[in-house]
Order: C-alpha cells, then structure tokens, then sequence
C-alpha cells in the first residue's frame, strides 16, 4: 500500500511538473490533496500558476462538476502560497466584482461565501482588501451561507476583530436597515413559510442580533433606526417572529439607562398587541407548530409559540415601562387558556413575581390574581401544570401580603382565600417539603418555591 501511494504520488509530481499542462489531469489525481497536504513543492507550484484557472473553474456555470469541485476544495485549503497567489494582484477581488456584476445562483454565492469567510479567517496580509465586496453579498441574504458569513464574522472573537472594525468604519448597521426597507414584507401571508422575503428579514434579524451582542460594533446597533426596523406591525410566521425577538431582547439587554428603555415604546406596544391577539384568537401565527408540551396543533385549538414566551421575557426585562393592568389580566386568561403549557406558565408567574416584588401591583389588581389562583386551585387536578402554577401564584399572592399590611385588606376581600391559605396551603406546603423516597425532588415544576 505504501508503495502504491508513492507510486500515486510521483505520478502526481509529473502531472504538475508542466505548468502549462493539462490542470483537468492534475486536479482530478487521486493524490493530489494528499500531495497538497504534504506541502508537495511541484504540485503547489502548479496551481499557483494556474490560480485564475481554479478561480474560474471553482465559479464556473456548472459547479456540480468534478473540476468545479475539485477546484474549490483546493482553494478552501488555505494553503499559503495558493492563497497568497490568490489575493496578489488584486486576482480575487476583481474576480469576484466581475462576477457579481451578475446576478449568480445560490450554489455560487455559496461557495463564494464560504471561500470568503476562510480567506477573512486566515488573516493572512491583504486578505480583508481582497473581500472588499462584502457587503454585495447582503442582496443574497436568503442565502444561508451568506447569513452564515456574516453571523460567523460577528462572532465576539479577538480573529476578527480587524475586520468588525472595518465593518463598523463602514457603517454596517446602515447597510442592514436600507436592505431591510426594501423589503415587501407586507405582500407576505404569516403562514407563508416558502419566502425570499421572510429568509431574508430573518437572515438581516440575526445580523441585527449580532451587532447588538458585539462590543465593536454595537453602538450603531442601538439607535432609532434599529428600533423601527424591529417594529415591524405584521406578526410574521413563527420562526421569524423568533428571530426577531432575539434581537429584541439583546437590544434590550444591552441598555443599562432608563432613557434608553423609554426609547422601546414602540416594541413595548407590539409586544402588547401580540399578546393581545393571542388571547383573542385573533393571531394566524398561531397555527403555526406550537410550543413542545403543549395540546394538539390545530386551528380550532391554536397554541402559543416560542416567540410569546420571548414577548413576556421581553416585557418582564422592560419593567416598569411596560406594566399596566391589562396586562396581567390578559396573562391570567392565556394561563387558563393554555393549561398545559408548563413553558409558558413559568415565564407568566416570573413576570408576575417580579410585578409584584417591583411593588408594581395595585390592590385592585392584586385582588383580581387572587380571585384567580383561589378558583384555579379548586377547579384544577392536584399534580397538574395548571394546578402547580396556581399554587406557585398563591404562595407569591401570600408572600407579598405578609410583607405589605395593606395589601392584605384586598385578599381579605376574596371568598375563600383566607381560608384556603390557612388550611389548604399549609398542607401543601408540608406535602412539598416531603422528600420522596431517599430524594428529594430536584427537577419537577412542583417543587417548593
């Protein structure tokens, strides 16, 4: 076998000997990439002076060709002297403005992207001139390499911060919103999934998050412009809706002053109306797949999603900004709405916890909670997502009256709480504080809270 493969190898070294010769015969070699690997002199030699040949070969009209292949997977090597031939002379840039002077086809601008993304990657001298049409690839944001291109170079890593600075010295974020402004979202159904619009406001949402989340280029990820590009009205299918309030939530948690949450007005309130329509059945999304341990999907029993979760953690984290009444009582319909959700039950008794810590709750609201969890705890099974969380409200109901005296006098105007807290709730409490077996529970939303 050895022996074979020195055989292979030499045969190899006098296929690349001629550099004029025949690179169809070279590239396709079965040793060639191990020749490669080996730093081989005669064979790196070659391809350096055919390097505009593998550049065209590599972005040639038929990519799924052997020679097509072949070549890129050389490029993509990273090899010094093959990428330094690469990028002198300005052979790769003026190459790649050439070629996107055209509008070129997914399997191009996903092999540009990546080969792009390690060119960056190798930090190599001249390797960032030679990528100075990056932001062209943003028209292809649908593309999922060229969202990965970006993401990927957005990363908080100390390889790429010359080329975040670069970015941001070129107004990035700007970029973003002028390809977001072209977008015609509102020709798009939200149960349409199949859409170059939807991919790309999505691809540009994650860009958006990853400005926010880099300490080079987030200050111009912070601005008005941002906000509204964020606030978009249409509630959009399910996975967009996502991916939107990721980057919502990163831009908030961004803003440490009070200013600059005043300044999530507009996203407070579309996160209002979505839980609105959630509650009045009014949101197609919902027919989208729900959330895992929730009922069956259907369009007569629509269930919540991720993103709703995210919209409540969303105005948890905006506190006091984004309180009012209307709000917890629209939490309490959607807990009994959706019984089973032991997801979305968590996030709503957070919020309402944290209401309440915030001394945020009026004695009447305070008094519609606690009509709530005293009717909940009665009507639902013992052991139940719904009687668990009703339980877990009642404790925090309990907790905040001890502590506030006046508050007390709006429970006590409640049927049966008093009563219930006395008995029920005490043995309750014990049953909870009960180990199982040798262990106690670890791991059950059940647990002593």
């Amino acid at each position: 076998m050895i022996l074979a493969n020195q055989a292979e190898l030499h045969a190899m070294e006098n296929a690349a000997s001629d550099v004029s010769g025949n690179i169809s015969r070279v590239i396709l070699h079965p040793s060639v990439f191990i020749a490669l690997r080996m730093s081989e002199p005669t064979t790196i030699r070659f391809m350096v002076a055919n390097i505009g040949t593998l550049l065209s070969l590599t972005f040639s009209e038929n990519v799924s060709s052997a020679e097509s292949t072949s070549s890129f997977e050389i490029l993509l090597m990273m090899i010094p002297e093959i990428t330094s031939a690469l990028i002198g002379d300005g052979i790769f840039y003026n190459f790649v403005n050439k070629l996107l002077s055209f509008d070129q086809n997914d399997s191009v601008i996903g092999r540009l992207s990546n080969l792009t993304f390690k060119l960056i990657e190798s930090g190599l001298p001249g390797s960032l001139d030679s990528c100075g049409f990056l932001f062209k690839l943003l028209k292809y944001a649908d593309n999922t390499s060229v969202t990965d291109l970006f993401v990927g170079l957005l990363e908080v890593n100390q390889e790429f911060e010359m080329v975040q600075r670069w970015m941001a010295n070129r107004c990035f974020s700007n970029l973003i919103i002028n390809h977001l402004k072209e977008l015609e979202i509102e020709n798009v159904s939200n149960n349409q999934f199949m859409s170059v619009e939807i991919e790309k406001l999505c691809s540009f949402y994650e860009m958006i998050e990853m400005g926010i989340k880099n300490p080079i280029l987030n200050h111009s990820f912070k601005g008005k412009d941002i906000i509204e590009s964020l606030s978009y009205k249409q509630e959009l299918v399910c996975f967009a809706e996502e991916q939107r309030w990721k980057a919502i939530i990163a831009l908030t948690n961004s803003i440490s002053n009070k200013s600059g949450i005043d300044q999530l007005k507009p996203l407070i309130l579309l996160a209002k109306k979505f839980l609105m329509a959630l509650v009045s059945d009014n949101s197609s999304a919902l027919r989208n797949q729900p959330l895992q341990n929730s009922p069956s999907n259907s369009t007569e029993n629509p269930q919540p999603h991720v993103y709703h979760l995210q919209i409540i953690n969303f105005l948890q984290i905006t506190l006091p900004n984004s309180y009012d009444s209307e709000i917890i009582q629209n939490l309490l319909t959607i807990l009994k709405k959706f019984p089973n959700c032991s997801y979305f039950h968590l996030e709503i008794i957070n919020f309402i916890r944290q209401a309440m810590k915030d001394k945020l709750v009026d004695d009447k609201t305070l008094k519609i909670i606690a009509k709530y969890v005293v009717s909940r705890v009665q009507e639902t099974t013992q052991g139940s997502v719904a009687h668990a969380t009703a339980m877990k409200l009642f404790i925090d109901v309990s907790k905040f009256v001890k502590k506030h005296r006046k508050a007390k006098k709006a429970t006590e105007k409640v049927e049966g709480f008093e009563k219930y807290a006395k008995v029920q709730l005490k043995s309750y409490l014990k049953m909870m504080d009960a180990e199982y077996g040798k262990e106690p529970r670890k791991f059950s939303l059940f647990n002593k809270v």
